[in-house]
């Protein structure tokens, strides 16, 4: 059970990266020049990759990786207006929310030593 526990939050928010990258192909087929088409891929893609990588910075910190993404969590539902749409915060916001919760489960129930 801990390992479920430890593996659960952070097999789900990777997928919750990729799931974010697809919304970031949409810039594709725009009629725009490829230089354009890129640097908006780029743009798009930068909330993925910040994701992969504060991932990787709290693979083994679960209450820093709570906070950290219920923080994101909070800036996404507020910098980008999810509250104004369900359907864009079940999406956008919600998953990373309930991800942060898992990984603070993880620390509180697991009694995580490395921290």
């Amino acid at each position: 059970m801990r390992k479920v526990l430890f593996l659960l939050p952070r097999v789900l928010i990777l997928c919750y990266a990729v799931l974010l990258s697809l919304f970031s192909l949409d810039v594709f087929g725009s009629n725009q020049p490829l230089w354009k088409e890129l640097a908006a891929f780029i743009i798009h893609s930068a909330p993925s990759v910040l994701v992969i990588v504060f991932t990787y910075l709290t693979w083994h910190k679960s209450l820093w990786a709570a906070i950290l993404f219920f923080a994101i969590g909070v800036f996404f539902t507020g910098g980008f207006r999810t509250y104004l749409m369900f359907a864009n915060f079940t999406l956008i916001s919600f998953p990373i929310i309930v991800i942060a919760g898992l990984y603070a489960l993880d620390y509180f129930l697991g009694k995580n030593k490395s921290e």
